[in-house]
């Protein structure tokens, strides 16, 4: 066996496996910022409404 082509494919494995964590590590930081940014659009939406007059209860009057 020839020890070049032999520590060719180690380092490949190695660059792709870094490759997906890169991405995973992408697609969570995605995630978490979606999440971030729809909290605050929620937030946002209701305080407009609370602050024009659109109330949101039950009553418990029957």
């Amino acid at each position: 066996m020839n020890s070049m082509k032999d520590s060719g494919i180690v380092a490949g494995l190695a660059s792709g496996q870094t490759s997906h964590t890169h991405r995973l590590r992408g697609l969570v930081v995605a995630g978490l910022t979606a999440a971030l940014a729809a909290m605050v659009a929620t937030t946002l939406a209701a305080a407009l409404a609370r602050f024009v007059g659109f109330g949101v209860g039950c009553s418990l009057q029957g």
